[in-house]
């Protein structure tokens, strides 16, 4: 039996052994870590700056170790963006991680910021003894969000700043009604929706013009104000956290 292996019963055994309180405490450290950061963040703050705030925030818990260095590691964040991208969050571990840094700590919570590019979800990259999950950060001072080339479904949930209300809501994809196979239909409407558009192009431009081709951006514009949809008591929040913290 390999040392990974057997860290890892080691860690059930212990996690099996400590008071239920505690995964508590770290689930609920996190979520106000999220939400407070709200009070010192400065409206002129542009999102970027924002988001390095709130990560390092996050990476100073006792229970979280920074993960950004994983960056350099292509077959790594290969891996792990497969994983991301498909129904199984619970397919790649802090055990999976291991193989790839030998030094893991496979009870820590690792994070990683922009772990697929600054264009692509999630902002934030939870890696877990259960899985992985990611964190968008979204603002505006309307009230509402739009997603480019994202949704607000799949292996995360959002944090969406409030400018206006200097307020953080933490919302899932199910108070959008983001459910069930909607995700995977949704995706495959955009490659068609951009297949033709691409298409569409060639068909009018493609004799006139040279070496260029058409790509339509996906968009999401969201009509409705977070403050609306958002449940005020954030137990889809918890419930999805509980399941990784």
């Amino acid at each position: 039996m390999g040392s990974t292996r057997v860290r890892q019963i080691i860690r059930n055994l212990l996690t099996e052994q400590a008071e239920p309180q505690s995964l508590q405490q770290n689930l609920q450290q996190l979520i106000s870590t999220l939400k407070n950061t709200a009070n010192e963040i400065e409206n002129n703050w542009n999102s970027k700056e924002r988001e390095a705030y709130i990560l390092d925030k996050i990476q100073e818990l006792t229970f979280t170790r920074n993960g950004d260095s994983f960056k350099k590691n292509k077959q790594l964040i290969s891996a792990l963006k497969k994983v991301y991208n498909s129904a199984n969050p619970n397919n790649f571990t802090t055990e999976n991680l291991s193989k790839f840094i030998p030094e893991t700590e496979l009870d820590a919570i690792y994070v990683i910021g922009e772990p697929f590019g600054s264009k692509a979800s999630p902002d934030f990259l939870f890696i877990t003894s259960r899985g992985i999950l990611g964190v968008e950060d979204k603002s505006s001072k309307g009230g509402k969000v739009s997603f480019n080339t994202g949704t607000p479904g799949g292996n995360k949930f959002i944090m969406y700043y409030d400018r206006k209300d200097k307020k953080i809501y933490l919302i899932s994809g199910k108070q959008w009604g983001w459910e069930g196979d909607i995700e995977r239909e949704y995706k495959e409407f955009t490659k068609e929706m951009i297949n033709y558009a691409k298409n569409k192009f060639e068909e009018k431009f493609g004799n006139r013009l040279k070496n260029m081709t058409y790509y339509a951006r996906p968009m999401l514009v969201d009509k409705n104000k977070i403050k609306d949809i958002w449940n005020k008591d954030e137990q889809d929040i918890s419930d999805m956290l509980s399941r990784y913290v």
